[in-house]
């Protein structure tokens, strides 16, 4: 599940996090009870003249970057390969828990207790269905988790 925070008055988006569910059907996992979106969050269609172009220009900037992309695929499977060992040892086959993917607040909107409220809508949740949580952690990231409780376990 991913929430997001929008500033309203510039229409972008400022924060998000993305939550993983471990154990739960899915009709257990939670929902959120939201308004229908709005025409102007409605995505923009997106014609194919505009796609063809658009494919011609990543064509040409990818060309440049392939060992750049190389790094950036290493670099997601060790991390993936490092999460999947965090979540064998800390949840047992059959345990039902939440973990946070990614949490992310622009640099201009931190310090303003958004990264703080799309936590707490994951830690209450925790909560609510009798679950612990954890998140895989960046080592920059820790203690804005430390605030909120969450205690290094293993690095």
């Amino acid at each position: 599940m991913i929430l997001k925070a929008v500033d309203e008055a510039a229409g972008t988006v400022v924060s998000f996090s993305c939550w993983g569910f471990r154990g739960f059907e899915a009709a257990e996992t939670p929902r959120l009870d939201l308004e229908q979106p709005r025409e102007n969050d409605m995505p923009k269609p997106i014609f194919k003249d505009e796609m063809d172009a658009n494919q011609e220009e990543k064509g040409r900037e990818e060309e440049g970057e392939e060992e750049k992309g190389d790094n950036v695929r290493r670099l997601e499977a060790m991390t993936d390969a490092d999460m999947k060992k965090w979540m064998e040892t800390l949840v047992p086959p059959g345990t039902k828990c939440i973990f946070v993917c990614s949490l992310s607040v622009a640099p201009k909107f931190r310090a303003r207790g958004i990264g703080s409220a799309l936590l707490r809508w994951g830690t209450d949740t925790a909560d609510r269905f009798g679950v612990f949580i954890w998140v895989h952690s960046s080592e920059s990231a820790w203690t804005t988790y430390a605030k909120h409780d969450f205690e290094i376990v293993g690095t």
